[in-house]
């Protein structure tokens, strides 16, 4: 490692594994919730009360839909290549939505061209504070 702090948070112990990773140098940290996923809410508590107060998420739809659900996210950064590649999974999987009014209310921050790719900040309404 370089000397920088690793948190892995888990909700199943392992303790080859985590043996493992505490040998390289990272801190396993257990947080299971209810359905035995990791709770996502006390990790960012965790997280903060451990001076981090700023998380970029790079996750499939599964974790990007969990993080909405729960209403742990403020602030999209999403980039946009100019190509169409077909059907695929979506950014994110946290219906099912049975109206419009159900979707996230976004406000966009930020619309920029990085090289041919579109960067859109969009900050998520009504999440200024957690």
């Amino acid at each position: 490692m370089t000397g920088r702090q690793c948190f892995i948070y888990a909700a199943v112990q392992d303790s080859a594994k985590q043996a493992a990773l505490e040998d390289r140098g990272a801190q396993v940290i257990y947080l299971p919730n209810a359905a035995g996923k990791v709770d996502l809410a006390a990790m960012l508590k965790d997280l903060g009360r451990r001076g981090i107060n700023e998380l970029h998420v790079e996750a499939g739809h599964k974790l990007n839909g969990s993080m909405v659900r729960e209403g742990l996210v403020d602030e999209l950064l999403v980039y946009l290549a100019p190509r169409l590649l077909g059907s695929g999974l979506g950014m994110t999987n946290w219906g099912p939505l049975t109206a419009l009014a159900d979707g996230l209310q976004l406000q966009f921050e930020s619309v920029e061209m990085v090289g041919s790719d579109l960067r859109v900040i969009a900050r998520v309404e009504g999440r200024d504070n957690f």
